[in-house]
């Protein structure tokens, strides 16, 4: 550009999918998890996570398309995230290391 300066901007995932979709990514994970949910409008997504037993670890309500969350807390194991739309429901198995 024409004063030589340059600026990085934030990478951002997008999902273009005509269906819902939900992408968790890294799994297995040790520290955080990166969410993407392919949804036409910006309705309030509900995540739940779950462990093994089927016990709620926690629960999120998002409008968002992508949700961090910390998993650094949690013990070692199979944990289940739930994502619930007033059209759709999706689980999907983690592990944390």
């Amino acid at each position: 550009d024409k004063d030589e300066k340059f600026e990085y901007s934030v990478v951002r995932s997008v999902l273009f999918s005509k269906v819902y979709e939900v992408r968790i990514t890294p799994n297995p994970a040790s520290s955080f998890v990166n969410i993407y949910i392919a949804k036409k409008t910006s309705v309030i997504t509900q995540i739940i996570i779950t462990d093994a037993n089927a016990n709620v670890v926690e629960k999120y309500n998002t409008p968002d398309q992508t949700k961090q969350i910390n998993i650094g807390k949690y013990a070692k194991g199979v944990y289940f995230i739930k994502t619930i739309t007033a059209e759709n429901v999706n689980t999907q198995k983690i592990i944390v290391q």
